[in-house]
């Protein structure tokens, strides 16, 4: 009797599991993650600003996944905190902070994120064997590199590309942000394969990793990490030609955009896909206290 009962409850088991509908990544809706990655170099256990700072959309009408990098000295509200650079919200509130700024200070709602540190993305480079990438001379200088004329591609383990990402010393910030996103394409290559099972038992295998994602976003990583068509773009969209250095507070080089609405607009037509900019009266509101206190000339 007792044999006959298992047997029953195996029977039972594999006809529900060739019943039940499978998830299909293909059903996947518009979404869009926001990507923090904290600089833990110097303190380790705390929660550091975060010096990568991508919105990640994937449009389904195009099959085309869209990368926002936000320039991390730009100036934004902090809730509770006044005005300040950007990446310092995730300092003094962690990813679910940072997540609030970004999404106050460009009117998007957002709601998930992935955050991680450096050392994870170090340690998530080890675990693929390291990434090749194609280096200037400049660049297998700062990085003590032996630099090769004929060269195209060098092989970098967690440690170089960790150094990599971080570079600005021998052009600026909107470089290094070129070269994170380089570091992206290259990691989502590497994963274009993977199942939601891995996708999952990857994040959960690293450390000092942070995630807020719902179910349907999880199956959704899938296809964007398959996606063949990436592209990208840097926030603020004029870079520094409209664009007022500020000391606050004691903080330097904090970048006031002249302009913020015509920011934050060019932001949602390239994101969006948008025709027209719809702003939300909070927004409206944050411009007016920034304008007010930081007048532009």
């Amino acid at each position: 009797m007792k044999r006959f009962l298992i047997l029953f409850l195996l029977i039972l088991l594999t006809a529900c599991a060739q019943e039940a509908p499978q998830p299909e990544t293909d059903t996947c809706r518009d979404i869009m993650i926001a990507v923090f990655g904290a600089d833990t170099s110097s303190f380790p256990d705390q929660r550091n600003r975060a010096d990568v700072i991508k919105i990640v959309r994937y449009d389904r009408e195009t099959d085309t996944v869209r990368i926002l990098s936000v320039q991390r000295d730009t100036m934004a509200e902090i809730p509770g905190h006044g005005f300040s650079k950007i990446n310092r919200a995730h300092d003094l509130g962690g990813a679910v902070l940072q997540l609030e700024t970004v999404e106050n200070n460009l009117d998007l709602d957002i709601h998930q994120y992935i955050s991680f540190s450096f050392a994870s993305l170090k340690e998530l480079i080890d675990q693929t064997g390291g990434l090749e990438l194609p280096l200037s001379q400049e660049e297998c200088g700062q990085l003590g590199i032996p630099y090769a004329p004929d060269q195209k591609l060098y092989l970098l383990d967690g440690d170089e590309v960790l150094a990599y990402v971080r570079l600005r010393s021998i052009d600026d910030d909107w470089h290094r942000i070129r070269r994170q996103d380089l570091v992206i394409r290259q990691l989502a290559d590497r994963y274009r394969f993977a199942s939601v099972s891995q996708i999952i038992s990857l994040l959960n295998s690293l450390h000092g990793v942070e995630t807020r994602i719902d179910p349907e976003a999880v199956l959704c990583l899938q296809k964007i990490l398959a996606c063949s068509r990436i592209e990208t773009a840097s926030y603020p969209f004029s870079q520094t030609r409209h664009i007022r250095n500020l000391v606050i507070d004691g903080i330097d080089n904090i970048y006031e955009p002249m302009d913020l609405m015509s920011e934050v607009c060019e932001a949602h037509r390239w994101l969006l896909n948008e025709n027209g900019c719809m702003f939300r009266q909070p927004f409206l509101e944050l411009k007016n206290r920034m304008y007010t206190q930081y007048p532009v000339e």
